[in-house]
């Protein structure tokens, strides 16, 4: 069905010679063979105008298309554009609409949608204003594609593109899942996922070969790349030569099972999780399988013991490592999941899925990484799950990381056991004779009312005094007497760090966050100052604890392990947008769970952010920023380390907090004030130290000195401290 008059075109010319553009010529590249033809035949110049692979930012003027005397539909077209490259494509989905509304035709509107929006999209990459995807965003795009969906706990479901226009039912196998936070997608009909820009692309060139009755080809979503089947692989080879479990000897299973502390659990539970084990004369392997929504085993945790004598048992360690490196979504004792289960378990640890499993036969699943780590590779899988129960260790820390991993999970479909002395992780539950069924049914909405009172708060407040002492937060192992003035490195704190020029804030706050992160901190660098190359040479130094150039044989070594730390950095570099910085932030707590995030520093966010952009008050604009750090800390429960530049000082003159540039915005708003000293700049016997100027946890001030090695290029403690700044002077 034509939507337009026809006009013919001469072979290989570009448009009609009727048509002037106004703005000079336009390259037009037009991929489908039917548009030209040797004979001159008239042709669809609404479907060519359509399919142009122009840049709309550089489009020329359609002020004679809208006037000459053709179809309503065209005039409408060129009016479209005329609006589109005026504005900057404001209003653009509603010329898109009118535009297709001449057409009687479903799917010659559908097309007309499709590919304007394509080259809308394309041409606005260089906008300083673009959308971020959230859930309304998503569903906007899926009701303009005519896909149908409806909205989960976490994703957005819907069909896989090929398959939406045939009417399929979304309880049929073929789902496709959206993450309503990141627009990130997993396809079962393709086994396929990847990012919101990904998906859109390929529903596009699918839908438009869908309505122009084109072949669709096999896969219409290709994602996964050839490294990742590479690993697959090698993780499938490992497992497949391993035996299972049953084999060995009564006697091999009973020793395995006691070195690893998993004596209760029975041979039949283990059988039943695929538990695999490699048997050799140095000691055993354990494989445990991680699979992902297929039933696919895509990683392994793998368990090596070393044997021992009786006299040496003492000894005995268990090493533990997850391959493959790559995170692929998986989770623990998924295989045992049906479409009929409705309530699941979600624990910390394989051997506590196994041990809810083996006493009351309740589905259980563990996350590989802990509750450390929840990626959102795995959210599609628990969407079929209306109640999820969290139990995890039965210490504060993971009381805390429970109630952060239900927010990740919907709070509203969760619940928690929580700690208390009879309510032990579920392993331990196992060995000391608990009623595991009781404590499931002891577990309560993560949701509290808005009134509480002291009774139902009451282990929280007994576990908080009980282990005060990881209340505190993680300890520093190179800094071991800043855990004496600060207790520890907490979630939800805002600390200030700041220092003269060139005294080295940036080699001290590199060393003090890796420290957190070899301890399992997952941390965020934003490096502003210095690129990330150079950031990441210095922080490999740091960590080897020697100088690399001259022991580069050992790099391959150093960096294997260093890869293997919760570290991620921000790509920006120079001055950039705060709200900006802030949602790539909030994408990163979200995504791998960051608990540390470094700002070095505040000052290259003043000159470009997007607060007061009319006020030439520095001093107000680094107030908002601060103000918007503040809240990012507490609403994401995120440790965040701001380093600001003090104001000019004399050298002779100790810093202190009203030296901090701007107002007393920063320095009240703090929850720690760490200001690195140099006394260097006025003697030759100065010393450098840190001064403890601030700590709303519990008070407590002072300084430690630091003495600088060269070949680790680390500041890491080896001086006592001091109480004040004048022994420092000392």
């Amino acid at each position: 069905m034509y939507l337009a008059e026809s006009v013919r075109v001469d072979e290989g010319a570009c448009i009609a010679p009727s048509i002037r553009l106004a703005h000079g010529s336009i390259h037009i590249y037009l991929n489908y063979a039917k548009l030209i033809e040797s004979d001159g035949k008239a042709i669809n110049m609404v479907e060519g105008l359509i399919l142009w692979k122009t840049t709309l930012a550089r489009a020329p003027r359609f002020e004679t298309m809208a006037t000459m005397k053709c179809s309503p539909l065209w005039r409408a077209m060129a009016s479209s554009m005329i609006s589109t490259s005026s504005s900057k494509h404001r209003g653009l989905s509603t010329s898109i609409t009118k535009c297709a509304s001449w057409s009687q035709n479903k799917h010659n509107r559908l097309l007309i949608k499709t590919q304007l929006r394509s080259m809308t999209s394309n041409s606005s990459g260089n906008a300083e204003e673009y959308e971020p995807v959230n859930a309304k965003v998503i569903k906007a795009y899926l009701q303009q594609s005519s896909l149908q969906f409806k909205e989960g706990h976490t994703c957005v479901v819907t069909t896989c593109p090929r398959l939406n226009h045939t009417k399929l039912r979304l309880n049929n196998v073929n789902k496709m899942y959206i993450n309503s936070v990141t627009g990130y997608f997993t396809c079962l009909k393709c086994h396929k996922s990847g990012t919101w820009d990904h998906f859109k692309t390929n529903a596009n060139n699918l839908i438009s070969l869908m309505v122009k009755r084109k072949r669709i080809p096999g896969e219409c979503l290709s994602m996964i790349e050839e490294t990742e089947d590479i690993e697959l692989s090698k993780t499938a080879a490992i497992f497949n030569d391993a035996g299972p479990i049953k084999n060995l000897t009564d006697e091999d299973a009973y020793d395995l099972k006691h070195r690893l502390g998993i004596h209760n659990l029975s041979m039949e539970t283990l059988n039943t999780f695929r538990i695999r084990v490699i048997n050799s004369d140095q000691g055993y392997s354990l494989l445990v399988p991680l699979y992902d929504l297929r039933d696919a085993i895509v990683g392994m945790k793998i368990h090596t013991v070393t044997k021992f004598t009786v006299q040496e048992m003492q000894r005995n360690r268990v090493v533990s490592k997850i391959i493959p490196k790559l995170e692929f979504g998986s989770l623990f004792g998924w295989h045992l999941m049906k479409p009929k289960h409705k309530s699941v378990v979600l624990t910390a640890s394989e051997w506590d899925a196994m041990a809810i499993y083996q006493v009351t036969g309740v589905p259980a699943l563990a996350l590989p990484r802990g509750s450390a780590f929840l990626s959102q590779k795995v959210l599609p899988a628990l969407e079929q799950f209306s109640s999820i129960t969290l139990w995890l260790d039965s210490d504060v820390k993971s009381w805390e990381a429970a109630k952060i991993l239900s927010k990740k999970l919907n709070e509203s479909r969760c619940s928690l056991v929580k700690p208390a002395e009879n309510q032990p992780s579920p392993l331990t539950a196992l060995k000391e004779g608990y009623n595991i069924s009781s404590i499931l049914k002891a577990a309560r909405p993560i949701k509290h009312q808005s009134i509480t009172s002291f009774r139902s708060l009451r282990q929280e407040v007994f576990s908080t005094l009980s282990e005060s002492d990881v209340v505190a937060g993680v300890k520093w192992k190179r800094y071991p007497h800043l855990n004496k003035l600060l207790k520890g490195h907490r979630r939800g704190e805002l600390t200030v760090f700041t220092g003269p020029t060139g005294s080295g804030k940036t080699t001290f706050i590199s060393d003090y966050s890796l420290d957190l992160a070899m301890q399992g901190v997952n941390t965020l660098w934003g490096s502003f100052e210095i690129n990330n190359v150079k950031l990441m040479k210095t922080m490999l130094t740091q960590f080897a604890q020697m100088n690399l150039v001259k022991n580069i044989d050992l790099f391959d070594e150093t960096a294997d392990a260093f890869e293997s730390l919760p570290l991620f950095f921000m790509t920006f570099h120079g001055q950039e947008d705060t709200k900006k910085v802030i949602e790539t932030m909030s994408h990163a707590v979200y995504i791998h769970d960051i608990q540390h995030v470094i700002v070095d520093n505040l000052q290259f966010m003043m000159g470009s952010s997007s607060f007061h952009r009319s006020s030439t008050d520095r001093f107000l604009i680094q107030d908002e920023i601060i103000s918007a750090f503040r809240r990012f800390a507490t609403h994401m429960n995120c440790h965040v380390t701001l380093v600001i530049h003090p104001r000019k000082e004399k050298d002779s003159e100790d810093l202190s907090m009203s030296s901090i540039f701007g107002s007393a915005k920063a320095t009240q708003e703090a929850d720690n004030v760490l200001i690195l000293q140099d006394k260097r700049l006025v003697s030759p016997r100065g010393k450098k130290y840190i001064q403890v100027a601030k700590n709303r946890f519990d008070g407590e001030l002072g300084v430690m000195l630091l003495k600088y090695d060269k070949d680790s290029l680390s500041f890491s403690g080896i001086s006592k401290p001091v109480t004040t700044s004048q022994e420092a002077d000392q």
